[in-house]
């Protein structure tokens, strides 16, 4: 299996949501930011496929499959982001859980 080259990308986009006003609510304008993270994939002598991300360093994981590769690789990111010690990151990236 070939590196994959990794590419950031953002996207920019205009949103609305809903804010409070008075006793109800009221349309608000929003601009929405999507961050993907692209990752690489290798695999090792041992046929396990490594996968890291390369705009987050240190965030690797490890599988047996490709689609169990990239689940992890979702946590990794996940974890990576909330363990950030830049606030700006912290703040850009926050994860909101329901």
């Amino acid at each position: 299996m070939g590196k994959r080259k990794p590419t950031a990308i953002a996207y920019r986009s205009n949103g609305l949501t809903v804010g409070p006003s008075g006793r109800g609510w009221k349309p608000l304008r929003a601009l929405v930011y999507t961050f993907a993270f692209e990752f690489e994939i290798e695999q090792d002598e041992k046929g396990w496929l490594v996968g890291t991300v390369p705009s987050l360093p240190g965030c690797y994981t490890q599988a047996r499959t490709e689609e169990e590769l990239i689940e992890r690789l979702g946590e990794a990111v996940e974890l990576a982001l909330e363990e950030s010690t830049d606030p700006l990151t912290r703040e850009l990236f926050a994860l909101k859980r329901r």
